[in-house]
Parts: structure tokens; sequence; C-alpha cells
């Protein structure tokens, strides 16, 4: 079970907390997905669509990161947004 528990706790979530983050977020990047491969083969569709998920992922990212350092009681290392996912 701690295995579950361990990552969503060290970002000060619970496991439903932190599941449901990255169900919604999953669902998002392959809808991103399918809107490329439509961009792909119909240049004049979903134009700006990527660029605009990846700078809202990482600006959600940023924040993501300051709340959880700002609400820790923990100390956290200088890590890479990611790893706050």
């Amino acid at each position: 079970m701690k295995s579950f528990t361990q990552h969503p706790y060290s970002i000060n979530e619970t496991y439903i907390q932190h599941f449901k983050f990255a169900s919604k977020h999953s669902v998002l990047f392959i809808l991103t997905g399918l809107a490329l491969l439509t961009h792909g083969v119909f240049p004049f569709f979903f134009e700006k669509t990527a660029s605009k998920f990846v700078i809202n992922m990482y600006n959600k990212m940023l924040s993501r990161r300051k709340n959880i350092i700002r609400t820790s009681s923990k100390i956290i290392s200088n890590r890479d947004p990611e790893y706050f996912i």
C-alpha cells in the first residue's frame, strides 16, 4: 500500500487527489495527440493547439510546484516541475 501513497504524500496529496489530477491530464494529452494527428493530415486544423497545451501544462506544473513548496512542511529540493505531476 505504501507504494501507492508514497509519491502522492510527498507532494501533499491523497492518492485520490493525485489519481484525479493524473487522469484528467492524461485524457488531455490523448486529446492533444489526436489534434496533432489531425493537424498532420490537415495543417489548417489545430494550428496552435499543441503549443497552447504545452504552455498551459508547463504553467500548471510551475504553479503546482510553488504551491507544494509553499505548503509543504518537508524540505523539497530543487527538482524539475515534471516530478510534481
